[in-house]
This record gives structure tokens, C-alpha cells and sequence, in this order.
């Protein structure tokens, strides 16, 4: 678990300020991500678990990668030292899907 390709399962506990009924929990993931991701069915769901079920929403963006949650220069799509996958869909297109699914997460909950 300590190396940069899996995801952290620690979820922090709060203290009485902070209801964890009242948490509103979205995770996107991109099915190319080779940085942020489940190294087991069994890791997802212990992190699932962890988290409120009525107000937990895990969406996978199909084809999109860990660098398409961000904009970076070129000079960074040309590092030696890449260990991302490769997107198969427009950046735009990966920017839009996660924005589309934030505003919907935002209004459901």
C-alpha cells in the first residue's frame, strides 16, 4: 500500500463536529489511470466500506487517465518517467465527463 499505484484506504476519523452520516462522498476514476487505482476488488471495497453507502457515488471515466483530471504543459507529456496510462479520449472530453459528474453528484446530494 505504500507505493504510489494504489489508492490510500485511510479514511480519517472526525471527531463529533462532523456526522459521518452527513459526508457526501464522490471518487472518479479513469479506467487508464495507472496511478490512482484498486490494485484488488477487495481493496475497493474495503474503502467502500469505510465511507457513508447512501451518499457514496464511485464513477469511472472510460478511457480517460490520471493526467486527464488536470492541464499540464507539454514539456510534462514528455517525461521519461511516465507512468500513467494511455488516454483514449479527448482531454476535453475527460474534463467534461468529470465536471458533468460533479455537478450531478452536487445537485443529487
Amino acid at each position: 500500500r505504500g507505493d504510489s499505484s494504489s489508492l490510500p484506504l485511510h479514511i480519517p476519523q472526525y471527531k463529533s463536529a462532523v456526522r459521518p452520516d452527513s459526508l457526501r462522498v464522490l471518487i472518479i476514476l479513469a479506467s487508464n489511470d495507472n496511478i490512482a487505482k484498486f490494485q484488488s476488488n477487495g481493496q475497493k471495497e474495503e474503502l467502500l466500506s469505510k465511507l457513508p453507502k447512501k451518499t457514496t457515488v464511485l464513477n469511472m471515466i472510460h478511457g480517460g487517465n490520471h493526467a486527464g483530471f488536470g492541464s499540464y504543459d507539454t514539456a510534462s507529456k514528455k517525461s521519461k518517467l511516465n507512468i500513467d496510462g494511455e488516454r483514449d479520449i479527448p482531454l476535453e472530453v475527460q474534463h467534461i465527463e468529470a465536471c458533468s459528474q460533479t455537478v450531478h453528484f452536487l445537485l443529487r446530494y
